[in-house]
């Protein structure tokens, strides 16, 4: 077992998980598999594609369902973002997995708002391009300047889209060379 701290969060990934896998049926390279992973996040995060249940849009992502967590990620299943639903998008070497969040409002529903990417396990090189280049695309993420310092061996960046009038949806991405680990956080807020 190998132990990552992510985001103040534990996680523990099995050690075959850092050695590369033959490949299976489904199964892409780190970098194929972070871009689907990475489109399920911002869709939960905009409420248009919930990561709740098997849906037929993960399954056409290629993304696989599970309600619990993985021992390695247990430390994710309720944290201040909500309670934990998982995809895991299948990769030959490390684990990339789509955490969507939900919180219970004061009437009981369930509303979506916040979603976690996080690959374990993976050069990171080998994510940080799609990450990059998924925020690049378009015309609709803007990547912002300054912010906190990171601590040392941590690189961040921060992106902002706001895909309604009332929406703004902000990710910060978070590369850890050393820790072979990538993480994007998406947290959404409503403007008047």
């Amino acid at each position: 077992m190998k132990a990552y701290l992510l985001l103040g969060l534990a996680f523990a990934t099995p050690a075959l998980a850092q050695a590369p896998a033959a490949s299976a049926a489904g199964e892409r390279s780190p970098a194929e598999a972070t871009t689907p992973a990475l489109a399920a996040c911002v869709d939960h995060a905009r409420g248009a594609v919930k990561i709740e249940g098997k849906s037929r849009e993960l399954d056409q992502a290629g993304l696989k369902y599970q309600l619990n967590a993985p021992d390695f990620l247990a430390s994710t299943k309720s944290t201040r973002l909500g309670i934990a639903e998982y995809a895991k998008s299948p990769s030959t070497q490390g684990e990339i997995w789509a955490i969507g969040y939900a919180s219970v409002d004061a009437s009981g529903d369930s509303n979506s708002g916040a979603c976690r990417l996080v690959a374990l396990g993976v050069p990171v090189p080998d994510v940080e391009k799609s990450i990059t280049d998924y925020f690049s695309k378009g015309r609709t993420w803007h990547l912002e300047r300054g912010g906190d310092k990171p601590p040392p061996g941590v690189r961040t960046m921060t992106y902002t889209w706001s895909p309604r009038r009332n929406l703004k949806l902000t990710a910060l991405v978070e590369l850890r060379d050393a820790d072979n680990q990538a993480s994007v956080t998406i947290t959404q807020a409503f403007q008047n």
